[in-house]
């Protein structure tokens, strides 16, 4: 899985300003449908950049780089 757009979010909903500043990333997979979800914290993603799936949180995909 490749990632095909990030941005950091600096201004999150109060629920979620305990881990903020936060990475959101758009990952296209091989077979075509794109997958939304965050980087693993204290990770920083590239567009470009190699993923893998390494968690669900509570609903939502976090993505680390593969080494």
């Amino acid at each position: 899985m490749i990632v095909y757009s990030e941005t950091v979010v600096w201004s999150p909903p109060a629920e979620l300003a305990a881990i903020a500043p936060y990475q959101l990333v758009l990952v296209e997979q091989p077979e075509g449908p794109r997958l939304m979800g965050r980087a693993q914290s204290g990770e920083r993603l590239e567009i470009g950049d190699t993923v893998t799936l390494c968690a669900d949180e509570n609903g939502v995909n976090i993505f680390r780089k593969m080494k």
